[in-house]
């Protein structure tokens, strides 16, 4: 299904760009429209989504009109807004698992190096859940700008978009260099320098209510690794993700799987001392063979609790080989 979505979305790419008519490119984007409504997206995720093609769109077309004339404008933005509305149409219309899924299955089946698999599919599902974020943002954007009567300011929309992909890009940053992923050189995913290591000591308290308690100790952070005044955010994300994955793991009824973090959607973290328990609770908001959605809380005495909403995915292991 991923394959056929993304042939249709090259020929009509490709199409509009040979064909170059602007009354058949805004056919195609109204196509898109409906093709993405047909898919199951509702009008408010179509018009989120669609938003920053139309500014896009706008923008190109401005620039055209003082620098050429109108009959290049119109061309250049038609066929931009086809192409931008069948590839949100795309997006809306397929699950960011499933085209991680289907890009791994096609590198597998070319027997590409599997930590080329691993970093390429990670690259796939960053880049389709960074989308799908700020999209979101774009539309809370500019909904605060309208709210202000600043509709015309290109300040008041640029400037927290680029803040949010800056934040956006330092967290995931952040999360990629506490489970050991950066560049070594190499080609291969491995470390760098010293990397955070995996919680060890998550003990679960009770492992189908989703109850655990954490110590953070600062071997977390590894040996060569100066321990801040506090426990960083992403070892509180690393413990309720932990607990999570246990949780999703003793009752969910696909007893073969197990359960990996896949992003965040909310998060709000306080400062978390050295040395004393930390109580995460985990409670299941959705579930299903592919990725589930669950509210996680951790406590520590004297401190605010920590929340977060966190979003898992299943794999199957692979079978244990003996040498």
């Amino acid at each position: 299904m991923v394959g056929g979505k993304l042939a249709a979305l090259l020929v009509g790419s490709v199409a509009v760009i040979w064909i170059d008519r602007p009354l058949i490119s805004l056919a195609v984007a109204i196509l898109a429209i409906a093709l993405a409504r047909a898919g199951g997206a509702h009008w408010r995720a179509t018009r989120r989504f669609g938003a920053p093609v139309l500014w896009t769109v706008a923008f190109v077309v401005a620039i055209h009109l003082v620098l050429r004339d109108l009959d290049q404008a119109l061309h250049v933005g038609s066929r931009l807004l086809a192409v931008g509305l069948l590839a949100t149409a795309f997006t809306l219309t397929t699950r960011s698992t499933d085209i991680v899924a289907w890009v791994e299955r096609v590198l597998t089946a070319l027997r590409v190096h599997p930590p080329t698999v691993f970093r390429v599919g990670l690259v796939s599902g960053l880049t389709t859940r960074s989308f799908e974020h700020l999209g979101v943002v774009a539309t809370r954007v500019l909904d605060a700008r309208r709210s202000r009567g600043l509709q015309r300011s290109a300040r008041a929309f640029a400037v927290p978009m680029v803040v949010e992909a800056a934040r956006l890009a330092h967290g995931m940053g952040e999360a990629l260099e506490a489970r050991g992923i950066g560049d070594g050189g190499g080609g291969d995913v491995q470390p760098k320098h010293q990397p955070y290591r995996f919680i060890r000591a998550v003990t679960p308290t009770s492992s189908e209510s989703g109850h655990a308690t954490w110590v953070p100790s600062g071997d977390e952070l590894g040996p060569a690794a100066a321990r801040p005044a506090t426990a960083p955010a992403h070892l509180v994300a690393e413990a309720m993700a932990q607990t999570a994955g246990m949780l999703l793991a003793a009752t969910s009824p696909w007893s073969e799987r197990r359960w990996a973090l896949a992003g965040i959607d909310q998060m709000t973290v306080s400062p978390v001392r050295w040395g004393a328990p930390v109580h995460v609770t985990c409670t299941v908001d959705r579930m299903s063979e592919r990725a589930s959605r669950v509210t996680a809380v951790a406590t520590q005495a004297g401190g605010e609790p920590a929340h977060a909403t966190l979003i898992l995915v299943s794999f199957v292991p692979a079978p244990a080989t003996s040498e």
